[in-house]
């Protein structure tokens, strides 16, 4: 979605929007924002394009943050000592566990490996 990956957020005021674009965003995207911002609200909207850098994209800040959730799955030691017992394995996605659903319970510290 263009939304996602098109636009760094740099002010957000009350009916009014700045942004920075990358250079993929469809040349139409400010004028069919702004048109939607108000259909959505009911208010009339503003965007403005910024020379700004602004914020990181919405695709971008969801890269980051499941990266770091899969460095720390990486780093736990269950996690570890499966990848040693099993060579080559490797952690291909990470999702997380569904509401309410419990923890799972580690192995007993004294199972020894067969």
């Amino acid at each position: 979605m263009s939304l996602e990956r098109d636009v760094r957020l740099v002010r957000c005021e009350d009916g009014q929007l700045e942004i920075a674009l990358e250079q993929s965003a469809p040349k139409t995207f400010v004028h069919d924002l702004q048109r939607k911002l108000s259909a959505w609200t009911g208010k009339r909207w503003i965007v403005v394009v910024s020379q700004e850098q602004g914020a990181a994209t919405m695709r971008e800040q969801s890269d980051a943050r499941q990266a770091e959730i899969e460095r720390g799955v990486q780093s736990d030691p269950l996690v570890q000592a499966v990848l040693n017992r099993f060579p080559g394995a490797k952690i291909v996605g990470v999702t997380a566990p569904a509401a309410g659903a419990e923890e799972a319970e580690a192995p007993p510290a004294d199972m020894e490996e067969e």
